[in-house]
C-alpha cells in the first residue's frame, strides 16, 4: 500500500518541482525544459533513497515484532507481531454461582446468578461476577479457610434477599463465541454446593 502511493503520486512531486523550479527563477519554458534532467535525477536519488527507508523501516518492524515474540516471549512496545488472534485462547474457564432452590423448592432448570435480575439486582454487576471468580478459585485450590471468608462476602453483598437459596459453585468451559451465540456451555462441573437463609 505504502508503495503503491509512493508510484501514484510520484509524477505528481514531478510536476510540481519542475514547475516550482521555472516560476521561481522567472525562466522561459526553454530554458525550463534543460531543468528537467537535473530535477529528474535528483528526484530519483531522493525516491530510491524514500522507497528503500519504507522497506527497510517494515523489515525491521518484522524482525523485531516477530523475534521478540519468538526468543523473549513478549513484545516490544511500540513494536508489535500483530499475530492478534493467535494467543487468544479458544476455550474459555470461569465460574458460576447457580440457583438450584429457592425458598427450599426446586427451580425447574437452575439458574446461573448473571442470569437471573428478577433474584438478584446486581446480576450484572462485575463485582460479583469477580467475587464468584474469587470464591470458585479458592474452592479449587482447597483453599477452606480463605473460600469460606470469600463465601460469606458473596452471600452478604450479592445474595441478600428474602429467600431461602440452595446453591452451586460451577466450573464452566465455553467457546466464548458459541456461549455469546447460544448461551450454552461446554462443560460444566459443581465444585461445591451451599445453602443460606433470609
Amino acid at each position: 500500500m505504502i508503495l503503491e502511493c509512493i508510484f501514484l503520486f510520484y509524477p505528481a512531486y514531478i510536476f510540481d518541482r519542475v514547475y516550482r523550479s521555472c516560476y521561481a527563477r522567472y525562466i522561459s519554458g526553454t530554458h525550463c525544459l534543460r531543468l528537467i534532467p537535473s530535477i529528474l535525477f535528483n528526484s530519483m536519488i531522493a525516491y530510491r533513497r524514500t522507497k528503500w527507508f519504507i522497506l527497510g523501516a517494515v523489515l525491521f518492524y518484522f524482525i523485531v515484532g516477530n523475534g521478540a515474540r519468538y526468543w523473549l516471549g513478549r513484545e516490544i512496545y511500540p513494536i508489535f507481531s500483530w499475530e492478534l488472534f493467535s494467543y487468544v485462547p479458544n476455550e474459555l474457564v470461569d465460574y458460576g454461582l447457580r440457583v438450584t432452590q429457592v425458598d427450599h423448592k426446586v427451580l425447574p432448570k437452575a439458574v446461573y446468578f448473571e442470569a437471573a435480575p428478577s433474584l438478584f439486582s446486581d446480576a450484572q454487576s462485575i463485582i460479583a461476577y469477580n467475587n464468584i471468580q474469587a470464591l470458585g478459585q479458592l474452592l479449587d485450590a482447597h483453599q477452606a479457610d480463605n473460600a469460606q471468608a470469600a463465601r460469606i462476602k458473596v452471600e452478604q453483598q450479592h445474595l441478600h434477599i428474602a429467600h431461602a437459596l440452595s446453591y452451586e459453585i460451577v466450573r464452566r468451559s465455553s467457546i466464548p463465541l458459541v456461549r455469546w451465540k447460544t448461551g450454552s456451555f461446554a462443560t460444566e462441573v459443581v465444585i461445591a454446593n451451599f445453602e443460606t437463609s433470609p
